[in-house]
């Protein structure tokens, strides 16, 4: 019996054991410049197979140990992080909450999980200068 695999769509913080099969879209390194440590940080957004999305973030002191095992368009299954709230400036996806990964989280690759979707989600140039788009989330262009 395959165990139990949770929605990224019903992640909250006021629950502790979550399981996600997700592919990862989108993969990057950020330092924040304010910080006064120049903190790295690794940054991703993951999607499971309904389409939802969240960001999850991999702070400097665990990069190593998860840097060389993820990858953008990689399936995994991923166990034993926390969730906190997505607030600030740094917002990439509009769920409620975002991903911390530990010294303890579980990454295990998987294979079998197809999802063809690229991530993106499109708009055009006139609803992003009118702000008709939710523009209180990161935009980027493709030119």
């Amino acid at each position: 019996m395959e165990d139990k695999v949770d929605s990224i769509k019903c992640i909250t913080a006021w629950k502790e054991s979550w399981r996600l099969r997700v592919k990862i879209v989108r993969l990057w390194f950020y330092t924040d410049p304010l910080a006064e440590d120049n903190e790295k940080l690794l940054h991703m957004i993951l999607m499971d197979q309904n389409l939802d999305k969240i960001q999850a973030t991999v702070k400097e002191p665990y990069i190593s140990i998860f840097v060389d095992d993820l990858y953008v368009g990689g399936a995994f299954c991923m166990t034993s992080f926390s969730v906190v709230p997505n607030i600030g400036i740094m917002k990439m996806t509009h769920h409620r909450f975002k991903l911390l990964f530990q010294k303890g989280t579980t990454v295990i690759p998987e294979p079998s999980l197809q999802i063809r979707d690229s991530g993106f989600s499109f708009c055009s140039m006139f609803e992003i200068l009118e702000k008709k788009s939710d523009y209180h989330y990161l935009i980027g262009m493709l030119l």
